[in-house]
């Protein structure tokens, strides 16, 4: 029986490839194979709506960036299933979806899953919905319980807004678009970028594959830029805090920028 169980997981094993060093990194394969994938090497059983992906990279022309993106479906997933994808947080504050009401309502990745600053930093692409007076907030390179650092808030309320150094809150950025309508599903594309040892961040209002080579090419077209009193990347952790927000998933990779 324990020769034939071994045989059996072997076979299965060979038909993909995994990378150890990445949580993330499951496999190029079919959703459904990455989903056994998941379940096979993080002990936790994938279930639709609530499983992670390794999607194919955007690549980049710039030659220290190293194109990679790894997806986490979360619009199935209750607060129980955090641990199983890598991350903690105040389940109790959090509802299934992932939602939540409060600056309570907070999960963060429990290791390292930020790709290098070396490397040009990390992209990170939202897709979420908001509730009148709430805020989706994402912590980048971040550190600490809660997590805390470098961040990106939406609201209904303002244009976007980034935690400053400077002032210890959080700040219109220099550059934005307009203030986010309620009860509708949106997608942004946000780049915590590192460069000549400096950090700042981009970020673009709809899904990275949508970004065009005109937009990543020129820091004059992008529409979201923040190059002051950003944070240091010094810590290697990723967050959110969901107030009045409902995040269905988050896709963790290399920046789409391709100016430094």
């Amino acid at each position: 029986m324990l020769s034939r169980y071994i045989s059996t997981t072997a076979i299965i094993l060979s038909f993909f490839h995994f990378d150890c060093s990445q949580l993330g990194s499951l496999s190029n394969g079919t959703s459904s194979e990455q989903q056994l994938m998941q379940t096979l090497v993080l002990g936790v059983a994938a279930k639709e709506g609530c499983s992670i992906q390794s999607l194919t990279p955007i690549s980049n022309t710039l030659s220290y960036v190293h194109p990679k993106r790894t997806r986490y479906d979360i619009q199935n997933c209750s607060p129980s299933d955090l641990e199983g994808l890598g991350f903690t947080g105040n389940t109790a504050n959090l509802e299934k979806g992932l939602s939540g009401n409060s600056s309570d309502s907070f999960f963060s990745s429990l290791g390292n899953i930020v790709l290098p600053s070396s490397n040009g930093g990390t992209n990170l692409e939202v897709s979420f919905s908001l509730k009148s007076g709430g805020s989706l907030t994402a912590y980048v390179y971040g550190s600490g319980t809660p997590i805390s650092g470098p961040a990106f808030r939406l609201t209904d309320s303002t244009k976007e807004q980034f935690y400053s150094e400077m002032s210890g809150n959080f700040e219109v950025v220099s550059k934005g678009t307009a203030a986010l309508s309620t009860d509708t599903n949106y997608t942004y594309c946000i780049d915590f970028q590192y460069a000549s040892s400096e950090q700042w961040i981009n970020a673009w209002p709809k899904a990275c594959s949508e970004v065009t080579q005109t937009e990543r090419n020129s820091m004059m077209m992008f529409p979201v830029m923040q190059m002051m009193s950003v944070p240091a990347y010094s810590g290697n952790r990723i967050g959110f805090i969901l107030n009045g927000a409902k995040l269905t998933s988050f896709t963790i990779g290399s920046i789409l920028s391709q100016v430094d």
